[in-house]
């Protein structure tokens, strides 16, 4: 698969790149830089320990020393990149929220010709965007026939040969399935790319799930070394295990899932704040909400890793608004009740964070990027 020039352009650059590490104050844990063999000498020179004006300790990107190591052959990875540059934020939204996945965005930058960070797999499903230049990608042969190595084949990477290899270049994506064996080669140019994360939850997370909501069941028995036989225990624990392990379980666990994660963050709006208008358009920030208790005109629900307590009609406002995308206010006014009334539900909702609004639609946005074209 391909994308345009222009494609390309409205996601991100080298002028975003630029941008991002400019005009934001990045510490270590953002910025990392890395050879085959070595990450912690390369990232020490990039950054040094300073006190902010309040005394405290911090690192600061010391950018001329960042140059010259990437002339040096270092690779470097920008982490999460859609929260510093607003296309790329709209990309992994929509990413997440046409999946049903939680969606971040990483950039790597390299001018070598080495490999940035050796043999290694991701725990998670992954497109890369090869924004500018060029990319070599090599898969791991896999020791059972097939095309490509993974992580449930073999941990040990070393062993394994070289397989098919790929050039990627400007505008190509690839597909990098969850645990697949790879390693990344510079090729002596500069290269510019994106890789977009696509998390599941897990079988490791259903089952701490399942722990959780029993915690004082099974899962909290004690196991005594006491000599004796351990086949009761045994025998309750996989009781246990095959309750908890059905269809119904999977899906109350993935809708409790859903409910815990933003779809995406709330957007500042200054200086209009949580003021709603019929013309913005608006959307709910947990891309799901349980309700857990009805009593007398209110509805307790989970969201956002909590509980809320919210009238039955900001909760009927809640589930009407979509978790990407947008809703305008008149709309939603003239599906439930006058704008007045929808209006103090949506304030009391954007109190609460769970309703925000979509920025970039904001009809003076809109006009804006048409004059600016």
């Amino acid at each position: 698969m391909q994308a345009s020039g222009p494609e390309l352009r409205q996601l991100f650059s080298w002028d975003d790149l630029n941008d991002s590490l400019s005009c934001n104050r990045l510490t270590n844990d953002r910025l990392r830089l890395s050879t085959e063999r070595d990450h912690d000498i390369v990232n020490r020179r990039a950054f040094r320990p300073v006190r902010d004006r309040f005394g405290r300790r911090t690192d600061q990107l010391v950018i001329s020393e960042l140059h010259r190591l990437m002339e040096e052959g270092v690779t470097a990875v920008l982490e999460a990149v859609n929260e510093l540059a607003p296309p790329v934020e709209k990309f992994t939204e929509q990413m997440g929220g046409t999946l049903g996945v939680r969606s971040s965005a990483n950039a790597y930058m390299s001018f070598g010709s080495t490999s940035g960070f050796g043999r290694h797999n991701d725990d998670h499903d992954v497109i890369v965007i090869q924004i500018d230049g060029r990319k070599k990608w090599t898969f791991l042969e896999s020791p059972n026939g097939f095309r490509h190595a993974l992580v449930t084949e073999t941990s040990d990477p070393e062993a394994l040969k070289a397989g098919e290899t790929i050039t990627v270049s400007r505008g190509d994506i690839l597909f990098i399935p969850k645990g697949t064996w790879h390693d990344v080669i510079s090729i002596g140019e500069p290269s510019l790319h994106l890789t977009v994360s696509l998390v599941y939850p897990t079988v490791s997370d259903f089952i701490a799930w399942g722990m959780q909501q029993e915690r004082f069941g099974i899962p909290f028995t004690d196991i005594r070394p006491d000599g004796g036989s351990f086949q009761a225990l045994v025998n309750d624990s996989l009781q246990f295990m095959t309750t908890l392990i059905s269809n119904e379980n999977l899906n109350r666990f993935l809708r409790f899932h859903r409910s815990g994660h933003a779809n995406a963050g709330l957007k500042a709006d200054f200086p209009v704040l949580n003021q709603p208008t019929g013309e913005a358009m608006y959307r709910r920030i947990p891309i799901d909400a349980i309700p857990l208790e009805r009593r007398a005109g209110t509805v307790k629900i989970y969201a956002l890793g909590r509980t809320h307590l919210l009238t039955d009609d900001e909760y009927t406002v809640l589930c009407r608004l979509p978790h990407f995308g947008g809703m305008r206010g008149d709309d939603l006014a003239s599906d439930q009740a006058d704008w007045n009334a929808v209006s103090q539900r949506l304030r009391s909702l954007m109190n609460k964070g769970l309703v925000g609004k979509d920025i970039e639609c904001r009809p003076d946005r809109v006009v804006a990027r048409d004059v600016a074209s």
